[in-house]
């Protein structure tokens, strides 16, 4: 199902100043919008990254639905989220539902123009690596003066590594930061890659991890993955 595909999106990142007023302000829309469906939603992708170490400029802004809805309910979710924006004063320059790899793995997004020649992805996931996210951890949190729900730490980790569509060079170099100079726990990681149930997408992914880093941590760590 498909509304106002949008086909000309320019390959350009948006700095963390102006992609973080969108995120706070594309949260408190989409929460006010899936409570009406006994749903809640959680900041996942550039957005969790950014709760934990320092936010890097990025195309696209993750949320994830507490629970997957059905096709007909992520299209009224649709339409009303590009009210609340436009309220807000944000230009919808497209939109879309689009499936995954399953039969509950829908996405809804919404192309904003966040500045000249750039676009902003925000995208609400009925699952997150074509899982639930109940089978993650998630903990409040603030962010510029803002409460929200994010991933943990170990869960947004798990979400890269067991991604079915891989880990491009952005995420690597986020994932190479984390190892590097961030806290967390390896049990609780390894406790959430094993209720995803994805192992094999996960060695094939630190597979491919171990060819294209040289952060020594982050390779002790795929090792362990393999």
């Amino acid at each position: 199902m498909f509304q106002d595909h949008y086909n000309g999106r320019r390959d350009v990142r948006a700095r963390p100043e102006v992609w973080i007023p969108i995120l706070l302000d594309f949260y408190k829309v989409a929460e006010r919008i899936v409570r009406g469906f006994s749903v809640d939603v959680a900041v996942a992708g550039a957005g969790a990254y950014a709760v934990h170490m320092d936010p890097d400029s990025t195309k696209d802004i993750d949320l994830v639905l507490s629970h997957p809805l059905s096709v007909g309910d992520l299209a009224d979710i649709l339409n009303k989220a590009r009210e609340g924006l436009g309220r807000l004063g944000y230009r919808c320059v497209g939109a879309r539902i689009q499936q995954g790899r399953g039969l509950e793995d829908w996405v809804i997004q919404i192309f904003v123009a966040a500045s000249p020649g750039s676009i902003v992805g925000l995208e609400l996931f009925n699952l997150l690596a074509t899982r639930p996210l109940s089978l993650y951890s998630v903990e409040d949190a603030v962010l510029r003066g803002r409460r929200i729900k994010v991933l943990t730490l170990e869960s947004w980790i798990a979400s890269k590594l067991a991604d079915p569509n891989g880990v491009d060079e952005l995420n690597l170099r986020r994932l190479e930061r984390v190892a590097e100079n961030a806290s967390f726990s390896e049990a609780k990681l390894f406790e959430i890659l094993a209720r995803l149930g994805l192992r094999e997408i996960v060695k094939s992914n630190a597979r491919d991890l171990l060819d294209r880093t040289g952060s020594r941590r982050l390779r002790e760590l795929l090792t362990l993955l393999i």
